[in-house]
């Protein structure tokens, strides 16, 4: 409360909260990244490629895993505006990616892929997905995070505070 009566707008608020995520999960992905790298060059394992493609193949995979983890973390923000709870988002962002992800496996719905967003990211990692397939699902992923942002900063903007 305190944040927003000292003159920043609710969107600011919004999208600050969002930004805060998505450079907590920059940070983290680049610790993972860095970990797997110090861990295997310790260990004595060859890199599977020259220094140059893994870069490529972690640059992508990091900035890949960021945008699409941070389309769920979006969900959390408006869950979180919408119910006033902590404990509905927080579940929703681990539960979410699971059951999206046992229906894409199971289901038969070939569009349930756009909104695996973990998928999407593990892909990407694992050379699953050539770059040239990922306009669909960041204009999906895009989408998601302008409504999730947008509504999340129009519900506070209705909220008493």
């Amino acid at each position: 409360k305190n944040t927003l009566i000292s003159g920043i707008s609710r969107l600011q608020f919004v999208l600050a909260k969002y930004l805060v995520m998505l450079l907590d999960l920059l940070l983290l992905f680049a610790v993972n990244f860095l970990t797997a790298l110090v861990a295997g060059l310790v260990a004595g394992r060859p890199l599977g490629g020259s220094w140059a493609t893994l870069i490529g193949t972690v640059s992508l995979s990091f900035v890949a895993a960021t945008f699409f983890v941070s389309v769920i973390f979006s969900i959390g923000v408006f869950l979180l505006v919408l119910t006033g709870s902590i404990m509905i988002p927080a579940i929703v962002v681990v539960v979410f990616p699971l059951i999206i992800g046992v229906l894409h496996v199971l289901g038969e719905w070939d569009w349930i892929k756009y909104i695996d967003f973990f998928g999407v990211a593990q892909n990407i990692g694992v050379g699953g997905m050539k770059v040239s397939a990922l306009p669909p699902y960041i204009a999906v992923s895009l989408v998601l995070l302008v409504v999730m942002i947008g509504s999340s900063a129009l519900m506070l903007r209705n909220k008493e505070l």
